[in-house]
């Protein structure tokens, strides 16, 4: 375990938080911020590649995950009537580079899966209440949300986990 690179996905975990309070207030993501988390992103990179005996490992997982979370955030920008936008699309690819391909694709996915189910949770309760639903949720809380899991299983020794999942 590498104590940098802990350090820089806690970080990541703390923006996503400031970026999520920005989303639930002004249903904008700040492009500096996200923007930040990229450049922010290729100090993790570098120290991935010095500590990896086979370095081109950490680069195509950086790379893949940049690529496939935006591809996946676009197909859902695209399917979707306006519940994602531009800002959630950047924040994602970021979030894709700085975790890898592996952790990018588990908060799309979670993320997704919890947006989901809030969309629906929100329509029903709205029905009952016989009110109209909202038009759109912000959808970075749920990345937020996506991200602990993903943060705490990269900030643990493999040593621990695997210890404490031994029955």
């Amino acid at each position: 375990m590498n104590i940098a690179l802990s350090v820089c996905d806690v970080i990541t975990v703390v923006v996503i938080f400031l970026l999520a309070r920005t989303d639930l207030d002004t249903h904008k993501v700040s492009n500096k911020w996200v923007l930040g988390m990229l450049i922010g992103g290729i100090a993790p990179l570098v120290l991935d590649c010095l500590v990896q005996d086979k370095w081109y490992i950490a680069l195509v997982s950086r790379f893949g995950g940049l690529i496939a979370c935006f591809g996946l955030m676009l197909a859902a920008c695209a399917i979707s009537k306006g519940g994602f936008g531009g800002g959630d699309i950047k924040l994602m690819t970021a979030i894709g580079f700085i975790f890898g391909f592996w952790g990018g694709m588990f908060i799309a996915v979670l993320s997704s899966a919890m947006y989901l189910g809030a969309c629906v949770w929100s329509k029903r309760r709205a029905a009952k209440m016989h009110r109209p639903a909202p038009k759109v949720l912000p959808y970075v809380p749920y990345i937020f949300l996506a991200s602990i899991p993903v943060a705490l299983y990269l900030c643990i020794p493999a040593d621990v986990l695997s210890s404490f999942f031994t029955f």
